[in-house]
């Protein structure tokens, strides 16, 4: 008798030096030469990847997927901060013998990635580059000017309460988690249909959704409440660590840096992207024409990882 596996099931957890676990999944080719590490959003997981496994195979490259401190498989961090995070992927590389990665991040992963790559310039590990996908800049510098009212909300607050921040991602998330995991029937259409209903969400992420079949809805839905497995409190800390001084200058990263990002993004508005171009010393900016926050990953995945994969 076989049980089939749960897709929350899905990965491999590593003990860090200090006893904490890293959860993280790995698709596409695993014997190429050829490694990128994908930093997820605010409100996701590792799994965020499923819906990708096609457009990083056609890339030919192995994506590592990593869970940040209190999110999915990873143990909780309260100490942690954007350049331990990093730290604690240097460990993991090197768990895997890995010695040269390019870096993918979407929206709230994009801090994380870029500490990861300013960490490199004084490691032995080699970031060849880092590709940025509705990327997250500052707040603490930017501010939340043209944002949809919820994140306006949550990075109001976050650098001052993360708790209260947890409360609010948990009233979010509620049942959803356990009702996707215990196969409940009409919780995607019932999610999908409250988001499609939200006047905040952008045409280009609505008609996403719309053309995404039931299987790519259900992963989706899956890389968003992995997030709560543990409850919201890793969610929350990262909203924290997020909205607040990262601890590093981003003009002190060199290496170069692909920014994806749509016109139509309210989530994380495009003058972001623009500061963070102007800011980083060797970035290329891509403007999606009529594109949202979604969208724009799904638009630009296996480009942003053909064109990282340059560097390697």
């Amino acid at each position: 008798m076989t049980t089939e596996l749960s897709p929350f099931d899905v990965g491999k957890v590593f003990e860090l030096s200090d006893g904490r676990q890293l959860g993280y999944v790995s698709i596409g080719n695993n014997s190429s030469s050829i490694t990128a590490v994908y930093f997820h959003g605010l409100s996701g997981s590792r799994l965020e990847v499923l819906n990708h496994v096609k457009e990083v195979e056609n890339s030919g490259t192995r994506l590592i997927s990593v869970d940040r401190p209190g999110i999915g498989l990873s143990s909780s961090n309260s100490n942690g901060t954007l350049l331990s995070f990093g730290k604690d992927i240097n460990e993991l590389l090197d768990y895997l013998e890995i010695s040269s990665v390019s870096l993918v991040a979407f929206s709230g992963g994009a801090p994380y990635a870029l500490a990861c790559a300013y960490l490199s310039e004084q490691s032995d590990h080699k970031v060849s580059s880092v590709a940025l996908l509705s990327g997250l800049g500052p707040i603490r510098m930017i501010g939340t000017k043209d944002m949809m009212l919820a994140n306006r909300i949550i990075f109001s607050i976050s650098p001052y309460s993360p708790t209260v921040v947890s409360l609010i991602f948990w009233l979010f998330a509620r049942n959803v988690r356990s009702r996707l995991e215990n196969g409940d029937p009409n919780v995607i259409n019932e999610v999908v249909s409250s988001i499609l209903g939200q006047s905040s969400v952008q045409p280009s992420d609505k008609l996403l959704l719309q053309d995404l079949d039931d299987d790519e809805r259900f992963n989706y839905l899956v890389g968003v409440f992995e997030a709560y497995r543990n409850g919201a409190s890793g969610v929350g800390h990262d909203a924290y660590l997020i909205s607040r001084d990262w601890g590093f200058n981003e003009s002190d990263i060199k290496v170069p840096v692909y920014i994806y990002h749509g016109s139509d993004d309210v989530n994380v508005p495009f003058r972001m992207a623009d500061y963070m171009c102007n800011k980083l010393s060797n970035a290329v900016l891509h403007k999606l024409d009529s594109s949202a926050h979604v969208s724009t990953r799904f638009h630009s995945m296996e480009k942003a990882l053909t064109e990282s994969n340059m560097w390697l």
